[in-house]
């Protein structure tokens, strides 16, 4: 019936759909590599979250129903990202690019088919979810050019389209879908989230007091590099992501939960403040926060948007946001896949630059700066780390051979790939250590 309903709005779309005459390569940030690397490093960037929830649903036998709807609308997700990567970048035609067509409507209709949903409500959640991706993904690449790859364009458009759907599943879930059920859910969880949190009162407030000064020293360092107009260099941005780990490291080991609602505050204040810059609602503070940031733009910062603060706050929360377990049952010791944000970012990324520019010498390519010094190093600090973090007591490692092998492939895919690493690489390091746990590697 599905496949029936999108033959007869492909109907309908020949006459009233919007037609965008564009070729969507020129709206792309040039990535500089072969067609060939182009091809690997995209296709594989938007079927990175699809194939992470799917390992987390595996590897987690209690994982919740919204949360295995939500993996069966990442799999039509990455499905669609697939059609879209062959019709708009990999066709030379200069046809028209219609928002929607018949190939990505049948492939929704394709992962109803072979992963059927148990509600009428739920199916067209999903349904709508996977063909509302490309019109969103053409929406984004034409409103900020030059700002994303198609990989990294797609797997934004992916989130938003599953924190969408994740909302609706919640709403289809509940007994009685009214407007005065959904405020007394509301109210009831909002309840137990401050329970939640007076019950470690001191906890929170230790750790508040910790991560609010450590914002202001960030803060400060912006500051007095723009005052003293001091260069910024690698060495400098990764002072940043070494507040990042302290504030993460510290938020697992005490209060994973507390940590999930502070990531989700932070990414909406970010996306705030970046909005009000771009749209020059306000010019004085769009010069002024253009001004005090632009110093500390990373290289694939391109176009309009400055995204790499936004970038390294989601890259360390990929593995809060996509964990399928509940976060306020762990205490003390966290599950090592909650800590890939931290080890692949944090520590791996930080190290393969600072040593990468410092003291490399062999590239892995043409018309790349990474090097294998860099890399070596990546691995070796982030096997240090998580040994460290083992001993200590703040993960339990079950198979060293697994750990290694996320290690390797997320530093492979650091020093190969020319997507923004701070939003692949922890999804890379996550899929493989959940899949290495579904196989009881």
């Amino acid at each position: 019936l599905i496949l029936l309903d999108s033959l007869l709005q492909e109907t309908k779309l020949k006459t009233s759909s919007t037609v965008i005459q564009f070729k969507m390569r020129s709206y792309l940030r040039s990535l500089g590599h072969s067609p060939g690397s182009l091809l690997l490093g995209d296709l594989i960037t938007c079927s990175l979250l699809p194939l992470a929830l799917l390992c987390s649903l595996l590897s987690n036998s209690a994982a919740s129903l919204v949360y295995s709807n939500l993996c069966r609308t990442s799999l039509g997700l990455g499905l669609s990202a697939w059609l879209s990567y062959i019709t708009d970048l990999g066709s030379e035609s200069s046809e028209p690019v219609r928002s929607l067509s018949l190939p990505h409507l049948g492939a929704a209709a394709l992962t109803l088919f072979l992963f059927p949903s148990n509600t009428r409500y739920n199916t067209y959640t999903i349904y709508w979810a996977i063909i509302c991706l490309r019109p969103l993904t053409l929406w984004l690449v034409t409103k900020f050019p030059q700002s994303f790859s198609f990989g990294e364009a797609t797997l934004i458009c992916q989130s938003c389209m599953l924190v969408s759907a994740s909302l609706l599943l919640k709403l289809f879930s509940l007994d009685q879908v009214s407007v005065k059920s959904v405020l007394i859910q509301l109210f009831e969880h909002l309840t137990w989230t401050l329970d939640e949190l007076l019950n470690s009162s001191t906890t929170v407030l230790f750790l508040l007091v910790f991560w609010a000064s450590l914002v202001f020293l960030a803060v400060g360092v912006v500051a007095l590099y723009n005052k003293q107009g001091w260069p910024v260099n690698t060495k400098t941005r990764k002072l940043f992501h070494l507040a990042v780990v302290l504030v993460y490291v510290s938020g697992l080991l005490y209060s994973p939960f507390l940590l999930y609602i502070a990531s989700i505050l932070a990414l909406l204040l970010m996306i705030s403040i970046e909005a009000v810059r771009w749209s020059e609602v306000f010019p004085p503070v769009s010069n002024f926060l253009t001004e005090i940031l632009q110093p500390f733009l990373d290289s694939k910062d391109g176009g309009s948007l400055i995204l790499t603060n936004i970038y390294l706050l989601v890259g360390v929360s990929w593995p809060l946001w996509i964990y399928p377990g509940s976060l306020v049952a762990v205490t003390h010791s966290s599950p090592l896949v909650l800590y890939s944000g931290v080890i692949s970012v944090g520590i791996a990324d930080s190290a393969a630059s600072i040593v990468g520019s410092t003291t490399g010498r062999l590239r892995w390519g043409v018309g790349t700066e990474k090097t294998v010094e860099g890399s070596l190093a990546a691995v070796v600090s982030s096997m240090l780390f998580i040994y460290a973090m083992s001993e200590l007591g703040m993960v339990a490692v079950t198979s060293w051979t697994a750990v290694t092998t996320a290690v390797l492939g997320m530093v492979i895919t650091e020093a190969l790939s020319s997507q923004v690493d701070n939003i692949t690489l922890p999804l890379v390091m996550y899929g493989l250590l959940t899949f290495a746990q579904y196989k009881k590697i």
